[in-house]
């Protein structure tokens, strides 16, 4: 019987991914910079730093600058973050809640981005805790980020479930012994044969507990 169910974030509770891709497009355009489809494709469910060293893998001094300037960019380039709430994840989480789940957020995102994503859509409360993956040498696919979650919990991997939208996170949840559901997603198509099942909307994630 499952007890708790992690959330990933960006294309799971927000339907953030086209509007991280166009930002993404937009800032490294400014440096002559072309990012090709499957380069996009790729740093879904990733983090900046990873993304720098994929784009710039033996140069770590680019990796570093660029970080910087692509920090500084996104800082000023903010998101509607309300406007891209998964319209149905209130009404999911509340209903999880009184099926006595206990709720929490595994996401490669910084601690700060979790948090302002949580807070502005009104989501925070729901949250037992969220685990972001700059707390770890190596985020998703690593277990490393889904280990810590259910011992945050108190619960057994087997006891918790996941929801991802990615490949990284679909085998990072796997790895540490989770069932996944992945969430497949309208603007891109993934394979990630490790999920236990997929899911076309997420309220659906109601059948599997």
């Amino acid at each position: 019987m499952k007890k708790a169910v992690i959330f990933d974030m960006d294309g799971v509770l927000i339907a953030s991914e086209p509007v991280y891709q166009k930002r993404r497009q937009r800032f490294f355009e400014k440096y002559g910079v072309h990012l090709t489809e499957k380069q996009q494709l790729s740093f879904v469910g990733s983090n900046p730093p990873k993304m720098m060293a994929t784009l710039f893998p033996n140069d770590a001094r680019k990796q570093t600058e660029f970080l910087t300037a692509y920090r500084a960019y996104t800082a000023k380039h903010i998101i509607d973050y309300a406007s891209i709430l998964d319209p149905t994840a209130e009404t999911l989480l509340k209903k999880l809640q009184q099926k006595g789940l206990t709720l929490a957020v595994a996401s490669s995102g910084s601690q700060r981005a979790i948090e302002q994503v949580l807070t502005e859509t009104g989501l925070a409360s729901y949250f037992e805790t969220y685990v972001s993956g700059e707390s770890f040498e190596e985020s998703k696919p690593h277990p490393a980020i889904y280990q810590a979650t259910a011992e945050k919990l108190g619960y057994q991997p087997s006891e918790c479930i996941a929801v991802e939208d990615s490949y990284y996170g679909v085998l990072a949840a796997s790895r540490a012994g989770i069932d996944v559901l992945l969430l497949r997603n309208p603007f891109y198509y993934i394979e990630a044969p490790q999920a236990h099942a997929e899911i076309d909307k997420l309220i659906q994630v109601l059948d599997f507990v």
